[in-house]
């Protein structure tokens, strides 16, 4: 079984950290679609263009990803957010039907890799400070011991 919930390259075993491995994987990548969808969705519903049962219905269903049953449907149609936008609306019987409703691939996928670029940088910023503090408390611990130098 492959691991969806992981980020998977040569080199992630070497440098990705678990945390950043999910950022990027195909599950987070595909939850993130799903999410600007109901945030769509629910702005709409603010509006009059769908109905909010709708917009809940997609959020109930938001967190559902089958990525099993939505790789079988992109290996047949070649288009994974199509892919995901069927197994979505099925398991969304009411909301399914205006999903994707005055949006384009890109808009999704684009806003979607810029949600994990800002995830990554905050998850880097997070990692940083705790860098910085290990080096505030060795620095402090070995701040009056002689040293020689050149």
């Amino acid at each position: 079984m492959t691991d969806f919930k992981n980020y998977q390259s040569p080199f992630t075993w070497r440098y990705g950290t678990e945390p950043m491995q999910q950022l990027w994987s195909e599950h987070h990548k595909r939850l993130l679609w799903r999410w600007i969808w109901v945030a769509l969705a629910e702005t709409q519903s603010d509006y009059g263009i769908v109905t909010p049962m709708q917009a809940a219905d997609l959020r109930a269903h938001m967190d559902e990803v089958d990525l099993e049953r939505s790789l079988a449907i992109e290996q047949e149609i070649k288009h994974d957010l199509m892919a995901e936008i069927r197994v979505f609306a099925g398991q969304a019987p009411l909301g399914g039907a205006i999903l994707h409703l005055g949006a384009t691939s890109m808009d999704v996928e684009d806003n979607a890799d810029a949600l994990r670029l800002r995830q990554s940088l905050n998850l880097t910023i997070s990692s940083l400070a705790s860098l910085l503090d290990i080096l505030v408390q060795l620095i402090n611990r070995y701040a009056d011991t002689p040293l020689i130098a050149y």
